[in-house]
């Protein structure tokens, strides 16, 4: 890892999990944006002496173009302590050095910075009995899409119909690996009711869990979720290849939702405004996956009229109708006339606030949006007022 010292000049914000802190790197002469993963409750405070990560950096990437704190200078778990010391009054009175770890399961296994955490389903969880039960998803609807930006866009639409429910947000292993790194999570945690899972090597939701299967079970046995949704972390992979791409997910989640006994609802990948012609209409990114490697039938909804409803020359419906029809011999396709849900995406994009997506807003991409509004009417539509699906 490249690491170069630095100094914290500011605090940017700071949860219980994670910081944004601005350092300044002498060797470089730069001022930049950092994230400092809190483990055992230590925070950083202006003046600190920190080592910075930069590769995102040094890269230019987008999502990855931060540096991240590997260590710090400060011996903040010594014997006499200090303001910042995370020890408490009694592990002081004791001499005793405070039990940095909440479990025993490794995630980032291996790594310098592996993190052992208690996930729900181990031996030491209060709810352990619950995995050891049947589980089944019931034939519920499972939301799934392969971008971090449509989280917000859906959970904002599901919230503004009826702000009581209960979303379960399940971040996978394929992109950032920290959840704490989403400024999107952090915005809807503040806004409703959203409980976060990060299954695999991901880590920093309110649930740990070994997997994606026991990740569903522990939305439905545990928090007792209304709605799931799972994509991907901020910061996904590609190569311009056609299956070396973090988005190839997709299949898993498609074959572990149908194997639970649930229906996976598509989130499809539509956009018009991106440059590159793979990412024309219907994404390659959703219609590989799908076409190629899935052995289960999916829910994919798309918008219908989006051409005429934004007015738009470069968007062409009958291009996306003809690589929608490429899905039809394998998934139930349903086209979602944009009428039907365009004053709940407005209104759900003005209560929520500024989503872009590949740098791209609302304005710049609107079917990219659409297509999330038609899975919401989709979805709304075939839930009963029980709260059960039809």
């Amino acid at each position: 890892m490249i690491g170069f010292w630095g100094e914290v000049r500011e605090v940017v914000f700071g949860t219980d999990t994670v910081q944004q802190v601005l350092v300044w790197l002498e060797s470089k002469q730069q001022l930049i944006r950092a994230i400092y993963y809190r483990y055992a409750g230590h925070s950083l405070q202006q003046g600190d002496r920190v080592l910075i990560n930069t590769s995102g950096i040094d890269l230019k990437l987008g999502t990855g173009g931060y540096g991240f704190v590997m260590a710090t200078a400060q011996d903040w778990l010594t014997e006499h302590g200090s303001p910042r010391s995370v020890w408490r009054d009694k592990d002081k009175q004791h001499g005793q050095r405070p039990w940095p770890y909440s479990g025993r399961i490794m995630k980032l296994r291996y790594l310098p910075s592996q993190i052992p955490v208690q996930t729900v389903e181990c031996e030491e969880s209060k709810v352990h009995p619950l995995f050891c039960q049947p589980f089944t998803l019931g034939g519920r609807y499972v939301l799934v899409g392969e971008l971090h930006s449509m989280l917000p866009v859906l959970a904002a639409m599901i919230y503004r119909w009826q702000p009581e429910r209960k979303i379960v947000y399940i971040m996978d292993d394929q992109a950032a690996l920290h959840l704490g790194l989403s400024d999107h999570v952090r915005r809807l945690k503040q806004q409703l009711r959203l409980t976060t899972i990060t299954c695999g090597q991901a880590v920093g939701g309110e649930l740990e869990t070994v997997n994606l299967y026991t990740a569903l079970e522990a939305a439905v046995k545990v928090v007792k979720a209304d709605d799931i949704i799972v994509t991907q972390g901020p910061g996904v992979v590609g190569t311009r290849t056609i299956r070396g791409f973090s988005g190839m997910q997709l299949v898993h989640w498609v074959h572990a939702v149908t194997t639970c006994g649930g229906i996976p609802v598509v989130i499809p990948r539509i956009q018009w405004r991106d440059k590159r012609n793979r990412h024309q209409g219907l994404s390659e990114h959703t219609r590989y996956p799908l076409v190629a490697h899935t052995l289960a039938r999916a829910r994919i909804p798309y918008p219908v009229g989006v051409s005429a409803q934004y007015g738009d020359q470069h968007i062409s419906d009958q291009v996306l109708e003809e690589q929608m029809d490429q899905l039809k011999a394998k998934h139930d396709v349903i086209p979602v006339p944009v009428h039907h849900f365009q004053r709940e995406l407005v209104e759900a994009l003005e209560w929520y606030g500024t989503v872009r997506t590949m740098g791209r807003s609302y304005a710049d991409d609107p079917a990219f949006f659409a297509a999330i509004g038609a899975v919401f009417h989709f979805y709304r539509k075939h839930i009963a007022p029980d709260g059960g699906q039809s």
